[in-house]
């Protein structure tokens, strides 16, 4: 009996059914698995390649705003007479108006007005969101001003002297008791534009540190800050960044060895190049994330550093002027920027004389202390006329499809090519056969050779050396000179830094 039940073979087929059912059961459940999620990952990759496009078209977009605004800026510095007519408000809209897609529709819209923008979307080919912003940052420093430009070597030496010696006067008389600013500026050397933002630099990191300092104490969280900010203190943090970017043979500082010791102990390599993009911060040793963070929204790494004191923002007026007081600053933009009636200053001198005589912040002569020691830092301040449109911006272009989202931010320049400079006239080394040294040249019986009039050397000859020249006669010369100077060129624009998100 045992053994006909053990010879049984009756079910075996079903359970081997069963058996093959459960695993072809399972194999289907896994490939089903995998092809929703292969895809997904060709949706998301859809969806992402789609985001990407529509942050390209945004920067395409901003490129050709960019580009009318140069076109427009060339325009008016060929043709003189209408920049008074134009402001620089009206130039700057070119750009500055922030554009979105889909554009929404305000509630005040009219059947005309919401049936355009219907039409306009329908027939546009861009399929999701995009979201542009341009801001000038001319005024941001540049950074890279910390490395002395001035070579090793004795001749860039002896040339980067010989331009410090080159002084240049404001127009105009300053009598006893006037608020005219007129300064008297000394170029500065490359190494001295590299000590002024090392100054500047050091004291705006000892400000906000104190700053986060103070907030972290009335919060109840000092200890956090002296974690983040006690290490190192703001002098050798500063020294710590102009290391990386200066010459490997032109640094010379009695902290070298330190700094050196904190570069080999973090087995980091110093670039001993400019820095090309602001986030090469991070790679400095000693330089925490917090510490960058308190810095890197005021430095760029581009151009030169542009402040239009008509466009200036509330940061960059407390930034350049920290004596001037919260009243002080509603004070000034209610005035610059009446809505009703705005008022721009057409020079420095329109802006020292409201600084000084209107909001009383300051003398004249901490102005005129201001102004310069910001050209020896490198930056260009003025107003009007007197300063050229700012020549650095920052495109952020964000593009969106379904869950999505790529962004892209470009920093882009228009350089300026500046007037050729006028020509100097030369003349024969000798005589010609009638005894002439042509036109504006006259015969030095010293050095027995032909040069001009003005390099006679005859003692009160004008311009000569040791020669007098009237300062009224020069003031004068020096005002024809800016009236038939050749107008400005803006070059086409060009990306310089692109960082993707």
């Amino acid at each position: 009996m045992r053994d006909e039940i053990y010879k049984n073979q009756q079910g075996v087929a079903l359970l081997m059914v069963l058996g093959a059912m459960v695993i072809l059961t399972a194999l289907m459940v896994d490939f089903s698995f995998e092809t929703k999620v292969h895809k997904l990952r060709a949706y998301n990759t859809q969806e992402r390649m789609q985001a990407k496009l529509n942050a390209e078209a945004g920067l395409m977009f901003a490129m050709v705003r960019l580009n009318i605004y140069q076109e427009s800026l060339n325009f008016l510095e060929r043709n003189k007479q209408y920049k008074k007519l134009v402001s620089s408000q009206i130039i700057d809209n070119l750009w500055s108006t922030p554009f979105m897609y889909p554009i929404p529709v305000l509630k005040d819209a009219n059947i005309l007005q919401r049936s355009a923008l219907e039409e306009f979307q329908k027939n546009f080919l861009l399929t999701g969101k995009m979201m542009l912003t341009i801001q000038n940052v001319s005024h941001l420093l540049n950074i890279n001003l910390l490395r002395d430009m001035s070579a090793s070597t004795g001749t860039d030496a002896d040339a980067a002297a010989g331009a410090a010696a080159t002084a240049t006067a404001n127009t105009g008389a300053n009598p006893a008791g006037s608020t005219t600013s007129t300064t008297t500026t000394t170029t500065a050397t490359p190494a001295e534009k590299a000590n002024n933002m090392q100054e500047k630099l050091t004291e705006i990191l000892k400000t906000r540190i104190e700053e986060q300092r103070e907030k972290a104490r009335n919060a109840g969280n000092i200890s956090d800050i002296s974690d983040k900010f006690t290490q190192l203190t703001p002098e050798l943090l500063v020294k710590l960044i102009k290391y990386y970017i200066s010459k490997e043979d032109s640094f010379e500082d009695n902290d070298r060895g330190e700094i050196e010791h904190i570069y080999q102990k973090k087995e980091v390599h110093a670039k001993f190049a400019p820095l090309s993009s602001i986030s090469e911060l991070y790679l400095i040793p000693g330089l925490n994330d917090a510490v960058i963070d308190l810095i890197k929204d005021d430095f760029t790494v581009h151009g030169v550093t542009t402040v239009d004191f008509n466009r200036a923002t509330k940061g960059i007026m407390k930034f350049i002027f920290p004596e001037m007081k919260e009243e002080h600053l509603t004070q000034f933009f209610k005035y610059r920027d009446d809505p009703e009636k705005p008022h721009r200053f057409r020079t420095l001198d329109d802006l020292s004389k409201y600084l000084v005589e209107t909001l009383q912040v300051f003398t004249l002569q901490t102005f005129n202390e201001k102004m310069n020691y910001l050209r020896k830092t490198g930056v260009k301040a003025g107003a009007g006329e007197s300063i050229a449109n700012g020549s650095l911006f920052k495109v952020v272009s964000v593009g969106q499809y379904e869950r999505a989202t790529y962004t892209i931010t470009a920093f882009v320049s228009i350089p300026v090519k500046e007037p050729p400079a006028k020509k100097v006239k030369k003349c024969p080394e000798t005589r010609d056969e009638n005894g002439s040294c042509g036109k504006d040249c006259i015969f030095n019986e010293d050095t027995n050779k032909c040069v001009l009039k003005v390099d006679t050397g005859v003692p009160g000859d004008p311009g000569a050396p040791g020669g007098s020249e009237k300062k009224d006669d020069k003031d004068n010369k020096d005002e024809n000179d800016k009236k038939n100077q050749g107008p400005l060129t803006y070059l086409m624009p060009r990306v310089v830094e692109m960082t993707i998100n």
